[in-house]
């Protein structure tokens, strides 16, 4: 990854151009067998699949008078994916090359303060998700070049900023964003998924996060205590989407919950003992297209107490102990969307603790 900023200024109004490229080399073995009580058995599957990702960009910044600051991009994007089918008991070769199409994607952005510890924000920008090399890999070892990228436009606003004298800060966004050609699982018998460019969906929501500084003291035996809360509504829908002979359009999109929330509390002390709690809620999601199936909601609580000690400016010690799920909530985060047979859940972890130690030295 490459990065080149240049700084000048052009009538007065200060300038700031970003330009770079990024590449990205991804090789995936896959090798698949029968399961006999838990063991391999007979091979069915062997391939080797290589993707390159290529991005050039650049971003110009303009600090233009009365406190607005104007941002507008640009970024080029290619991909790609070379699969070799390594797979000799059959005749079938699925070996086979696919290249996207080169995508130019704009954004313009636009921030404008707010007296001295205030700004509103807002943003248009283009983007794209090209299919993974799980959604482009077929349960038969052959590959779905006929995937094509999602593509969305995303509308974004929002304000931030802080209070009582930087004690607490506030950050909200709302944002809309019409996405295309989406990739969703269609199931084939026998409950494996492929992938299809089906319909389209609208996805709107609002996110915000507020952190309290409680206590701040340097000099005190307990130097640091912040809360940090943040909440999320998304309000996702299919747009046009005809799945099994059944319309799905006004459906809530499956595997994303409405609603979800958190909120964590920091301690940090003069000696070096330091403590974090965490509450994690998150709320109904719906696990099949239909939305007649829908995961209940759940909260989990975590904990976290360590001490870290320096020694001769160089040696660092630390000791921490800590608890997840100490609710003993029953719940899952691994959900089966459209699960065959109505096999949506796997079982998450129940209550479990953890402890360990760390050795640190600094060189010179």
């Amino acid at each position: 990854r490459s990065l080149f900023t240049f700084r000048d200024s052009v009538a007065r109004i200060p300038v700031r151009l970003v330009m770079g490229g990024e590449y990205q080399y991804e090789n995936n073995l896959l090798k698949e067998s029968d399961n006999e009580e838990g063991a391999a058995g007979a091979l069915y599957r062997d391939s080797e699949t290589t993707s390159g990702h290529s991005v050039l960009f650049g971003q110009l910044t303009l600090d233009l008078p009365k406190g607005i600051i104007a941002t507008a991009g640009i970024s080029y994007n290619r991909l790609s994916y070379d699969h070799t089918d390594l797979f000799t008991a059959d005749s079938i070769d699925f070996s086979g090359k696919r290249s996207f199409e080169p995508e130019w994607l704009p954004r313009f952005g636009l921030v404008k303060k707010i007296g001295k510890f205030w700004a509103w924000h807002g943003s248009i920008g283009q983007g794209i998700s090209p299919p993974s090399i799980w959604e482009v890999s077929n349960p038969d070892g052959s590959m779905n070049f006929d995937l094509e990228p999602e593509k969305g436009t995303n509308y974004e606003a929002g304000v931030r900023g802080s209070l009582l004298d930087r004690k607490i800060a506030l950050d909200v966004t709302a944002f809309w964003m019409p996405l295309r050609q989406s990739i969703l699982p269609v199931d084939l018998p026998g409950g494996l998924p492929i992938f299809e460019n089906r319909g389209a969906i609208d996805q709107s929501g609002v996110e915000s996060m507020m952190t309290v500084v409680l206590h701040e003291n340097t000099k005190s035996w307990l130097t640091n205590v912040r809360l940090k809360f943040s909440h999320t509504y998304h309000r996702f829908r299919f747009v046009d989407y005809q799945k099994d002979g059944q319309d799905h359009s006004g459906n809530k999109v499956t595997g994303v919950p409405e609603e979800m929330g958190s909120a964590g509390l920091d301690m940090e002390t003069k000696v070096g003992l330091s403590a974090f709690a965490a509450f994690r809620f998150v709320g109904e999601t719906p696990i099949n297209d239909a939305n007649t199936a829908i995961a209940d909601p759940y909260t989990l609580i975590s904990a976290r107490i360590g001490y870290r000690k320096l020694w001769r400016e160089k040696w660092s010690v630390d000791l921490y102990v800590g608890g997840n799920n100490l609710a003993d909530t029953a719940y899952s985060s691994f959900l089966q969307w459209n699960g065959f047979g109505g096999r949506y859940y796997n079982p998450s972890p129940t209550r479990n603790f953890y402890g360990g130690i760390g050795l640190g030295f600094q060189f010179e």
